[in-house]
């Protein structure tokens, strides 16, 4: 590919549309490098999952998403599946933020630009986000900054976000 698509561009810069996906930063971090592309209002999972995880029904009757993306692999290409398995698992974490919708959920907001990465956690659920991105600004929130590199190493431990290390992401069957 010689240039990076125009309309896709917009979608990832633009502020009132969420991103969501597993490791995202991560994504977004190479697309700054490779294209320029400074994706804005990334929403990682595996921080909400870990929100929710109590909230799972009964253990015995769930996989992981590596099971799910083994059983994916056979049917679908790589990129296809790392989106349908985000799909599906933030459709199951806003399923369970409903379980108990009086609990303030966190929900961290990555923008990736030139020379790091702003993180906003804003609390609400991800519901609440999707319906009216134009007020994600306006709800309350805490910033920090990120070195654009994903590594554990170039992220001292004091500015380490809680989605750096998450435990195994699970969704029902």
């Amino acid at each position: 590919m010689k240039k990076f698509p125009d309309e896709l561009a917009r979608i990832l810069t633009d502020k009132h549309i969420l991103k969501v996906g597993v490791n995202i930063r991560a994504d977004g971090t190479r697309l700054m490098k490779d294209w320029g592309v400074k994706c804005t209002n990334l929403v990682e999972l595996g921080a909400l999952s870990i929100q929710v995880k109590d909230d799972l029904p009964d253990k015995r009757k769930i996989r992981s998403v590596d099971t799910l993306t083994r059983e994916l692999m056979d049917q679908i290409a790589y990129a296809a599946n790392d989106v349908f398995v985000a799909y599906e698992i933030a459709v199951k974490i806003k399923q369970l933020q409903k379980v108990r919708p009086s609990r303030v959920y966190h929900v961290p907001l990555t923008t990736i630009k030139t020379g790091g990465a702003d993180i906003i956690t804003v609390h609400g659920t991800l519901q609440a986000c999707e319906d009216d991105p134009s007020q994600l600004m306006s709800m309350p929130s805490t910033p920090s900054t990120l070195p654009t590199s994903p590594s554990r190493s170039s992220v001292d431990a004091k500015s380490k976000p809680t989605f750096q290390s998450y435990p195994e992401v699970h969704i029902q069957e």
